[in-house]
């Protein structure tokens, strides 16, 4: 009897994601970003960008949990130079506590 490795699934990206993860890598290494909400399926983070004016320049990236080969999409903004300014940027739009500022 043989044994066979189950091959894992590989998809690709939307477009609008890796358009995301582009903008991502050519941010500078020390920049700040907010992390606004994460999301199994892209439709529904763009639903939630949508009607939202503090979401307009929003981009949405892929992002990968450790160990896991499914992407899941996170609406993020900014970028920020540094961690007060983002954290600022929260507090004068009155944003939700959830919001995370991330390097």
């Amino acid at each position: 009897m043989f044994e066979t490795k189950e091959e894992k699934l590989i998809t690709e990206l939307p477009n609008i994601a890796v358009k995301g993860r582009q903008w991502l890598k050519k941010l500078p290494e020390d920049s700040f970003v907010l992390e606004h909400k994460t999301f199994a399926r892209v439709r529904d983070a763009q639903a939630f960008i949508r009607g939202k004016d503090y979401l307009v320049n929003a981009r949405i990236a892929p992002v990968y949990k450790d160990g896991q080969d499914q992407a899941r999409f996170v609406v993020v903004t900014g970028y920020f130079r540094t961690k007060d300014r983002a954290k600022n940027t929260v507090a004068r739009l009155g944003l939700p506590s959830d919001v995370i500022v991330t390097a």
